[in-house]
């Protein structure tokens, strides 16, 4: 664990993330924090707690399964382009919290098998989804898929919410 003192030295008992100024766990690198310090340069904290994330997780991937069915059915192209660009900041939000999850609450002794799991699923998901999609164009047509998509996305988060209740309770993550 990377610990900095307020003098601005840092000792290390081992390299599996870094420490703010008060000794919590950071996620967050802190290589850059030796050379910003000795430059002057003042930047925000790294290690800044994400409060509720569970509701940001959830209407994240709500907004996006919404998005999904907005954008199948819509005739604009400003609008169209409007929709991508919300879907690619609400899964980016997804994902952050969702890879903050994974390395604050796994054990640190089933980190490297869980990211490696966690690796192969979600390295495997763009080839599945290509595959799905593809089925249910041929079977559905291309607006009704989208739109199935969508509706498919809003049923998964409404039975995750339901389903694991601990996700749903989820008060900050640091």
């Amino acid at each position: 664990l990377i610990t900095f003192t307020k003098e601005g030295v840092a000792t290390s008992e081992d390299n599996a993330g870094g420490a703010d100024w008060s000794g919590r766990r950071c996620p967050v690198t802190t290589r850059g924090r030796r050379a910003d310090q000795a430059s002057g340069v003042s930047k925000p904290d790294p290690c800044v707690s994400l409060r509720n994330p569970d509701f940001r997780w959830y209407a994240c991937v709500g907004v996006f399964g919404l998005r999904w069915i907005f954008f199948a059915r819509s005739r604009s192209f400003w609008l169209s382009l409007g929709l991508l660009v919300v879907s690619g900041m609400v899964d980016n939000v997804s994902v952050v919290v969702r890879s903050t999850l994974l390395q604050l609450r796994t054990p640190e002794h089933l980190l490297g098998r869980v990211s490696a799991a966690n690796q192969i699923f979600i390295g495997s998901s763009n080839e599945i989804g290509a595959f799905e999609s593809g089925v249910a164009t041929r079977l559905l047509g291309a607006v009704n898929a989208v739109v199935l998509g969508g509706l498919v996305t809003l049923g998964v988060v409404g039975v995750t919410a339901w389903k694991f209740p601990a996700l749903r309770e989820l008060d900050e993550l640091t």
